[in-house]
């Protein structure tokens, strides 16, 4: 539209509508027994896959995983004076980047 506007003016503007600029803050997740349980038993298998390894019988196979989350945001922003600023746990939808390696290297190239 050709029209410039500071950022100053558009936070006045933004109080002037009943929004304030704040961090929101981050819902905490708990770890429950059975989380716990989850973790103790993939170290269990892990360090099984480490030693299979290491006798020669088995590889194992290394991935990263790269994303881009849908929600994805900044530290603060504007909201209502009575509006919660609380983000979501959620990640949303995503690009998934995804590299598998083993020691010998890449299992294949593009």
């Amino acid at each position: 539209c050709g029209v410039d506007v500071s950022l100053f003016i558009i936070g006045n503007l933004s109080k002037k509508c009943g929004l304030f600029y704040k961090n929101p803050k981050k819902q905490q997740q708990t770890l429950d027994a059975e989380r716990v349980n989850f973790i103790r038993g993939y170290l269990v298998w892990f360090a099984d896959a480490v030693r299979k390894e290491k006798a020669g019988t088995h590889v194992i196979v290394y991935m990263d995983e790269s994303c881009i989350n849908a929600n994805h945001f900044i530290q603060k922003g504007y909201y209502y004076t009575d509006q919660k600023a609380n983000r979501s746990n959620s990640k949303g939808r995503r690009l998934i980047i995804m590299h598998a390696m083993t020691h010998n290297g890449p299992l294949s190239s593009l």
